[in-house]
């Protein structure tokens, strides 16, 4: 359409002509499902690459693991600061403090690297900073998790629960999971 702009002058009759043959051509119906088709493939077909990468990977099948973005991470802290009314900040330390965890992470990968069904993920805390810092901020006296699956998240609270406990704050963690298997990453010093 915008080379035919060129093409032909924008006021002559025969431009004119043009753009209604084209404006009828695209209300016409299999051009308009044409048109919604390739619209709407053009918006998936990014995706459908990444699920095709994402299904030969050897990684996990629910539960994800994902990082936050810069700007994610931002708007989790603005919120929690604005939940429990602290500064961005005192949020934003607590934020860093788990995202550079690095003891905890080198945990969880060597667990995760002795099951080769998980040798492609990527250990990323993603919702799961924002459990940290309300944990941080709070200092619960017992936390409850739902769900416990391998146990990033319990590892993460109970992360928290440690730093808070060194502060004077004790606190306690408890899980739950119907999988008896469920809690595998949920060992050593965190489990304590």
């Amino acid at each position: 359409m915008k080379y035919m702009k060129i093409l032909i002058k924008k006021n002559s009759s025969l431009y004119k002509k043009f753009l209604h043959t084209y404006m009828k051509l695209r209300r016409a119906p299999l051009v308009r499902v044409y048109i919604r088709y390739k619209f709407a493939k053009s918006y998936y077909t990014e995706k459908f690459k990444l699920v095709k990468r994402w299904s030969f990977l050897k990684t996990e099948s629910d539960n994800f693991y994902y990082d936050l973005t810069d700007k994610n991470l931002q708007d989790l802290i603005y919120l929690i600061a604005s939940l429990v009314g602290k500064s961005f900040n005192e949020v934003e330390r607590y934020a860093l403090e788990i995202k550079n965890n690095k003891e905890l992470k080198h945990h969880i990968r060597s667990i995760i690297s002795k099951n080769k069904d998980l040798r492609d993920v990527n250990i990323a805390f993603g919702r799961r900073i924002g459990w940290y810092i309300l944990v941080r901020i709070l200092k619960p006296k017992t936390v409850v998790e739902t769900g416990v699956h391998h146990g990033v998240g319990a590892c993460v609270i109970s992360s928290a629960l440690m730093q808070n406990s060194l502060e004077g704050n004790q606190g306690s963690y408890i899980g739950t999971d119907l999988d008896p298997n469920a809690g595998v990453l949920f060992c050593g010093q965190y489990k304590n």
